[in-house]
């Protein structure tokens, strides 16, 4: 037990908060020393060598597509479900509006023809929702429809009731006077997609 022995300028409490610091000190240097005796039986890795790749952090596709150089074309299976995919709850083609096109990593040749491909389906519901409020927004959902399913392609009268029955709404009920996010849900649902 050490003794310490009060100057005429030291109190009792400055003489046990000195003892305090100086065990909390003596306990830090015994750390340190054990730290770099046990640190010597440990073996140093050997050097490789390690190719670096960078990596987007970004969800941002105006930054992938420029990475990619514009739209690119990707495989897919012949049998696979397009919209789900494709993160394309839409089933939306190449577009000639060019903020859906942005949102798309590539595209995919179908035996029906070229869909966008989208990092995921957010970015699909986006895309969807700006054709919609940019193209169809003043027509009824039965004019929408005509033009967004076409009858060559589609059954569209069945299209429009599969909308009208879903949403309890009229085919001529405009497209800007319906609950958009509740739409593009009907949508994607008649066009297959599966989250």
């Amino acid at each position: 037990m050490k003794i310490f022995k009060q100057n005429e300028d030291m109190s009792v409490k400055d003489i046990t908060i000195n003892y305090k610091i100086k065990n909390v000190l003596a306990g830090l240097f015994v750390a340190a020393a054990t730290t770099v005796v046990l640190s010597s039986f440990i073996p140093i890795p050997i050097k490789q060598n390690f190719i670096v790749k960078t990596v987007v952090v970004h969800d941002t596709i105006k930054e992938l597509v420029v990475m990619k150089h514009g739209l690119t074309e990707i495989t897919v299976d012949r049998n696979a479900n397009i919209p789900t995919f494709c993160n394309n709850p839409g089933a939306l083609r190449p577009s000639s509006i060019k903020e859906v096109n942005d949102l798309a990593i590539g595209t995919i040749q179908a035996p029906s023809g070229e869909f966008l491909h989208f990092a995921n389906e957010e970015h699909g519901y986006k895309a969807l929702e700006i054709v919609l409020r940019k193209v169809y927004w003043n027509g009824s959902i039965s004019e929408c429809i005509q033009r967004y399913a076409p009858s060559f392609e589609n059954n569209t009268s069945g299209y429009v009731g599969k909308i009208v029955s879903k949403m309890g709404i009229s085919p001529n009920t405009l497209v800007k006077n319906c609950n958009i996010k509740k739409l593009m849900k009907t949508i994607s649902e008649i066009e297959g997609f599966k989250q």
